[in-house]
């Protein structure tokens, strides 16, 4: 039986591996509050707007990831 939470995750880290920002978005909820220490705490189309301004501007980025634990509510990754 496939995990969607661990699918969920691979789709997201593959598609910040190719700067697909559409992707990535498309990963979250309407409502998603996201917190990161340089960003702070942003809200829906705020957590959009970031994902695509880092997709487009961060052109050097490299991203890999691995070590995916996944359970039916919620996940993690090393990346």
């Amino acid at each position: 039986m496939v995990n969607p939470m661990k699918s969920l995750i691979e789709t997201f880290y593959t598609a910040f591996q190719k700067r697909a920002a559409a992707t990535m978005i498309s990963c979250y909820h309407n409502d998603i509050v996201f917190h990161d220490p340089v960003f702070g705490e942003l809200k829906g189309d705020d957590v959009k707007a970031m994902w695509t301004m880092l997709c487009q501007n961060a052109k050097g980025l490299k991203i890999e990831f691995s070590e995916i634990q996944a359970s039916l509510k919620k996940g993690s990754v090393h990346w």
